[in-house]
Parts: structure tokens; C-alpha cells; sequence
């Protein structure tokens, strides 16, 4: 199993989409943290992190739904999906290893946004905040 996640990780290496599905997961982001620090108004550390984060909640699922819908759909375009079936593999562990790897993946840019998320969020209101407040 851990070979065909290896694998999907391999193909997932070499396509060019994968910049976008980064630069999607952090445009909330970059927009709402931007628009919310160049307000007039007084903001704090538990509004900027809200602020923030609820917009991504949004965005991230269908981030996620398009990145996986995505995946699938490159095997049929490329018309490799029979070579992809016909493995000696089960199909089922074909389509978990896929999902393994989008969810790794996927996962990873989550974890990645939201460390970047925590930095900004210390890095404007540092002393205003504590690692308890945030747990």
C-alpha cells in the first residue's frame, strides 16, 4: 500500500495544478488578512483570527472537492484509468492509495496555512496574544 501511495505522490509531483490548488488555499487568506489589517478601525488578535479563519473554512472545502474531483478526472483524460485498473493491484486499494495522497497532500497545505495563519497572527498582535489563548 505504502508503494502505491508513493506513486500517487510521484504523479502528484509533476503537474503543474498543483500551484494553483496553493495559491487557492491561501487566497482567503491573503485577501481577508490584508483587508483586515488595512481597516481604520481597532482590531484585535481574536477578531483578526476569526476573521480569518472563518473565511477559509469556507474556501478550503471546495478546495478540497475540486482538487479531488480533479485528481480522479486526470487518470480519464490521460486516458490511462484502464492501465490505472488494470494493476495487479485490488481496485479498491488503487482508489484508497489515491485517496491517501490527496488527503496528505491536502492536509498538508491545511497544516501549512494555518502555522502561517499562527505566525501573522504573532507577528501583528504578539503581545497581545499567548499560546494559551489560543488552546
Amino acid at each position: 500500500m505504502s508503494l502505491l501511495v508513493r506513486n500517487e505522490f510521484m504523479k502528484l509531483k509533476r503537474l503543474k495544478s498543483i500551484y494553483v490548488i496553493f495559491f487557492l488555499s491561501f487566497l482567503p487568506f491573503l485577501i481577508n488578512g490584508i483587508g483586515l489589517l488595512t481597516m481604520n478601525e481597532n482590531t484585535d488578535w481574536n477578531k483578526f483570527y476569526m476573521f480569518v479563519f472563518n473565511q477559509y473554512s469556507i474556501l478550503f472545502p471546495t478546495v478540497i472537492f475540486i482538487f479531488s474531483g480533479f485528481y480522479f478526472y486526470l487518470e480519464f483524460k490521460n486516458k490511462t484509468m484502464l492501465n490505472w485498473m488494470s494493476y495487479p493491484y485490488h481496485k479498491f486499494k488503487l482508489i484508497l492509495s489515491k485517496l491517501a495522497a490527496a488527503f496528505l497532500f491536502l492536509f498538508l497545505i491545511s497544516s501549512i496555512n494555518h502555522v502561517i495563519h499562527l505566525t501573522t497572527l504573532f507577528f501583528f498582535f504578539g503581545e497581545d496574544v499567548t499560546a494559551n489563548d489560543l488552546f
